[in-house]
């Protein structure tokens, strides 16, 4: 697991996605730390020891995140104009168009007739139906 899922309990409870971060993996006695952590939450949680001093180890860990928010990236394209890739959408990993519309304006998902996507190879400003899955950084163009 690299968290735990986001679930209602029956008693009310909520648990929420969880990334543990074992810091200081560079020093021996928290390496000792580390294994005890693991000993204790290893089946329930991924557990991700760092260097803070490490490029690579801090650059796992902003992996890591990303990973763990289960979010992707998604840019508007108006009808006739570039696309505004300063601010993107965020949407629930396995969001479709029509969920990206329904963010936009309730009424874009009522009305919409066409999109247009932009992103991987396969997918470049081709016609796709409501229902199609985006993925992270695609840039959406909606037709009402």
């Amino acid at each position: 697991h690299h968290c735990s899922e986001e679930v209602d309990g029956e008693d009310g409870s909520v648990a929420l996605r969880t990334l543990l971060v074992g810091t200081h993996a560079d020093v021996a006695a928290a390496r000792e730390n580390l294994e005890l952590l693991r000993e204790l939450v290893a089946e329930r949680f991924a557990i991700h020891p760092v260097s803070t001093l490490s490029p690579e180890d801090m650059d796992a860990l902003r992996k890591a995140v990303w990973e763990a928010m289960a979010v992707i990236r998604i840019y508007s394209q108006p009808h006739g104009k570039k696309a505004d890739r300063t601010s993107p959408f965020y949407l629930p990993r396995g969001a479709t168009v029509l969920d990206f519309a329904a963010r936009l304006h309730p009424d874009f998902a009522e009305n919409l007739k066409s999109a247009r996507v932009w992103g991987s190879a396969l997918y470049h400003g081709q016609h796709v139906k409501a229902d199609h899955r985006l993925q992270d950084e695609d840039v959406v163009e909606l037709n009402t």
